[in-house]
């Protein structure tokens, strides 16, 4: 109670005649009589004055303590001077709220049942909470048995499961450094569409989580692994699906005339044709059987043929069953929508032939296309019908037909691969070899039979690629990544993901290469995987292949996520990673033809500084979020989509960040301790790019906490500022911290958004290791990590029971510092039952006494309870005489209960002197 703190005095004096026990409404009135004040003076010159004596006969002034119409609560600030504190303001305000202008005990920090969890004495390490594909997740971290650090993870925050596990397809996927809290951060992965939550702590390599059903074996860890390599020297090899046989089923002569079709040879080769004969009748056929075509999805089917046949092939229907009774034209040259072929010359060694056998003036392909058959007839194909439809044919024509096949799904020409390893998701993802469809190979052979590359023809090709070694697949890369560019380009963004083969899987306790990779390694521990591409993986181009030289996340002291990228930072740098793809970076920039690519990832260097947290506050519509950098020293700012603009952070204030885990955002306030350790909001309202108008960045940077309850902020100790951990709800900020003196987080500052005041928490059931706010199905909690191993509810709305409430009031003294009584404390408030409050008066020089309030009283004349003391079992009327005086009074409070008023009594002789 400071001389002004109790403000204005308005006659609240005892009239003449008033018996001072008496403190109702009217014992304030009137005007202290002159005969009360020289009986006063009188006394105040005896050395032997009592309480008692001086309550007797002295002109009380009651000054309020805590009024909300005459002294309103304004908060605490321990960090100025008792004495120089304003009505209003109070030393200490423990355990209680004024939202609504009475004091108000808050709610409790109540145990929740939760289950899972390691146990007693496990210190947190960290804690989250967020939508991970549309399911809210509370995550935390605990040290657990052997010394690793634990993740686990709840969608009610009561069952809880361990997300990560001692041994298994990772090894220990545990963090394993226990000295170190843990960050968090969440970012889309547009290669499939999910959300990944990633855990750092500096040291570790990191971990991801990505699931809607998360369970341990779902704790990756990232690694960086090796780029594949080709096989074979000719790694890309491109075939035809042939007919091995080909068998004369039926003759159809329908016709008049005389078709006669007989098989020279066997199997697509210089000595294998049929050879249709003279007299061929409108709708004389024959079929041809075939083991199979086996075109998979192939876009035609081709016949190896003779150029003696060109006129012929114009006057065949061609038809296909794969059973010999249902039957499906391929081409018609009667139909007004006849699906001509496509024919080619060519010359071939082992069709170049002359004579009897065939080879009449050279060879030609012919291909009809079957592409509205794709997946469905050509595959697994028997049978091949050949029906006239030209006219009757008096002189004998030959058909040769060499060979059938089914070919390939893709172009000829045109073609270049990109080949990666990684784990599941492409999190972590090597380096990417290209290797283009080699003009060597312009011939491919194909059972015997060589077809040339032609424009026009389709083809299957095949990678022959090596597998992760065992190493790598030891740390999760078991999925080979194949990556197409169809024509042009030459950027690494131009090849997009075709499809991803596991090649290696976790199996009875091991891992071990899948079945889709052959079991002849070349060399120890590794294997060829030969693999056909097929047009029925279509490319999906928001997913491409990073280039020569991407990496994997780097190790970091600090996460976030913005404008579609992971953000890591750490010693001198910060890492943004590729647009969307949050498992790849870079160390520098990537240029194209001079410019930058846009979706590159990106580093910056920040020579001499650590990133130690980041800040992402929303946008106006349509713009890019700021990323604010927070240093040791400096807070930077950046913006925009593109790597370049995130490659050029702005200086916005030479203000730093001493706690990384004081960073907390809210409706687009930073909230954050400075490197003076002062606490500060960041509101900046409308920003232009990286400026704000009119304004200095270190003006926008306000000190709330500065002359406020900064002794509370710059006494936390060195050491315990990397475990300072904040959050925001309820229009509160909260902030966990260790007070000087002390090893753990046992109070909880806490700013009211609305009232711009202070209050502090404490009586924790549990030293504080980890605050954040759940959204959960039961409602919004602020969560508390306990140091014991289990988890909290801090002012649980339906908590109930009692807190430990204290104020310290400033330290009043008159305005000259006169010699004044300060006599009885009185409050107004609910009744507490059983309740007796504690009241200690520090009077200077060298005056304390401790006196009690019964809050129990069920008062029926006046709302006011007063303080008494018992002296030798007599109950006297506590005060003394003084320079100034402090109280401090704490009770039990029951939870949601209030305090209406506060108020002393006190009394002077000297003009003046009544006013504090």
């Amino acid at each position: 109670m400071v001389a002004d703190a109790y403000g204005s005095i308005v006659a609240n004096q005892t009239g003449a005649g008033k018996p001072a026990s008496d403190p109702t409404a009217e014992a304030y009135a009137g005007v202290p009589s002159s005969k009360a004040l020289q009986r006063f003076d009188a006394l105040s010159a005896a050395r032997g004055a009592t309480a008692d004596s001086y309550a007797a006969i002295m002109p009380r002034t009651v000054v309020p303590i805590f009024n909300p119409l005459t002294a309103p609560c304004l908060g605490m600030f321990s960090g100025l001077a008792p004495s120089g504190l304003k009505p209003g303001q109070f030393s200490l305000i423990s355990n209680l709220r004024y939202d609504d202008a009475s004091l108000t005990a808050r709610q409790p920090t109540t145990l929740r049942a939760a289950t899972g969890l390691p146990g007693t004495a496990a210190s947190a390490r960290g804690l989250w909470s967020g939508f991970l594909n549309g399911v809210f997740y509370v995550i935390g971290a605990w040290v657990v048995t052997g010394g690793k650090v634990g993740i686990f993870y709840s969608t009610d925050g009561l069952a809880f499961t361990e997300g990560t596990a001692a041994s298994g397809a990772y090894g220990n996927s545990r963090m394993v450094d226990p000295a170190r809290p843990l960050v968090f951060a969440t970012c889309n992965n547009i290669g499939d569409g999910l959300d990944y939550l990633f855990v750092q702590n500096g040291i570790d390599a990191p971990r991801f989580f990505g699931v809607a059903t998360l369970n341990s074996t779902h704790a990756r860890v990232i690694k960086q692994y090796s780029a594949p390599t080709w096989a074979t020297a000719t790694p890309i090899s491109s075939s035809l699906n042939a007919s091995p046989t080909m068998t004369v089923v039926t003759v159809d002569g329908g016709g008049s005339g005389d078709l006669t079709v007989s098989l020279v040879g066997s199997g697509p080769s210089a000595a294998a044709y049929l050879q249709i004969g003279v007299g061929v009748t409108s709708g004389d056929g024959f079929v041809i059987t075939t083991t199979s075509i086996n075109g998979l999805a192939g876009q035609q089917l081709l016949f190896a043929s003779d150029q003696a046949t060109l006129n012929a092939w114009a006057n065949w229907e061609v038809q296909i069953s794969q059973d010999d009774s249902t039957w499906f034209t391929v081409a018609n040259p009667t139909s007004s929508t006849y699906n001509a072929p496509l024919r080619t010359p060519w010359t071939d060694p082992i069709f170049g032939l002359t004579g009897t056998t065939g080879g009449l003036g050279g060879e030609e392909l012919v291909a009809f296309s079957t592409g509205i058959f794709t997946n469905l007839f050509l595959a697994g194909c028997h049978y091949v019908k050949l029906i006239w439809v030209g006219p009757t044919v008096t002189t004998a024509i030959d058909t040769y037909i060499h060979g059938i096949f089914g070919t390939g799904d893709l172009p000829a020409f045109g073609q270049t691969y990109a080949v990666t390893v990684s784990g599941v998701n492409g999190l972590s993802e090597s380096p990417s070899v290209v290797y283009d469809t080699p003009s060597a190979l312009s011939f491919t052979q194909c059972l015997g039979t060589h077809i040339p590359y032609l424009s026009g023809l389709y083809y299957n090709h095949s990678l022959s690629m090596q597998v992760p070694p065992l190493g790598d697949i030891q740390n999760g890369a078991d999925t080979l990544n194949i990556y197409r560019q169809d024509l042009g380009g030459g950027t690494s963004d131009d090849f997009f993901f075709q499809l991803g083969i596991e090649v290696a899987e976790f199996f009875s306790g091991a891992w071990v290469y899948s079945i889709t990779a052959t079991t002849t390694p070349p060399a120890p521990f590794f294997t060829y995987f030969n693999y056909g591409l097929d047009i029925e993986y279509v490319p999906q181009i928001s997913r491409y292949a990073p280039d020569a030289y991407a990496e994997v996340m780097p190790v970091g002291l600090a996460m976030t996520s913005s404008n579609g990228r992971l953000i890591v930072g750490g010693v001198n740098f910060y890492y943004a990673s590729e647009y969307t793809q949050p498992g790849r970076f870079r160390e520098q920039l990537e240029f194209l033809n001079l410019q930058p690519v846009e979706r590159s990832a990106t580093k910056v260097v920040l020579t001499g500084e650590t990133v130690v947290g980041f800040a992402t506050p929303s946008s106006s519509a349509l713009a890019s979020s700021t990323l604010f950098i927070f240093t040791q020293g400096r807070t930077y700012a950046t913006s925009g989509f593109d790597g370049y603009s995130l490659s050029r952070p702005s200086c916005v204030a030479e203000i730093g960040c001493s706690a990384p885990g004081s960073i907390v955002q809210y409706k687009d306030s930073i909230f954050f301790l400075d490197d003076n350790q002062q606490l500060r909001k960041f509101s900046f309202g409308h920003a232009f790019l990286y400026g704000f108008s009119n304004a200095y960045g270190y003006q926008l940077f306000q000190p709330i906490g500065r002359r406020v309850v900064d002794d509370q902020t710059t006494g936390i100790p060195k050491a315990r500022l990397p475990w300072v951990s904040s959050a925001c709800t309820f229009d509160h900020l909260f902030m966990g911290y260790t007070p000087s003196g002390q090893t753990q987080n046992v109070n909880i500052l806490v700013y009211d958004e609305l009232t711009a005041g202070f209050v502090v928490d404490t009586a924790l059931p549990s030293p504080c290791d980890y605050l954040a706010y759940a959204d959960l199905s039961s409602g919004r909690a602020l969560l508390l990590a306990g140091h014991d191993g289990n988890l909290y509810t801090h002012v649980d709305p339906a908590g109930t029971g009692s807190v430990a409430v204290e104020l310290t009031t400033l330290e009043g003294h008159s305005q000259m510092w006169n010699a004044m009584f300060f006599g009885r404390i009185g409050i107004v408030c609910d009744i507490q039952a059983g309740v007796i409050a504690v009241v200690t008066r520090t009077i200077k020089p060298g005056i304390s006494n401790v006196s009690q309030i019964d809050l129990a009283t069920n008062v029926t004349d006046t709302a006011w309870r007063w303080d008494s003391l018992l002296v030798s079992g007599v109950t006297t009327q506590p005060g003394a005489k003084g320079l100034s005086c402090q109280v401090d009074l704490a009770f039990n409070m029951l939870v949601g209960t209030k305090i209406y008023a506060l108020v002393m009594e006190t009394a002077s002789s000297l003009p003046g002197a009544d006013q504090l």
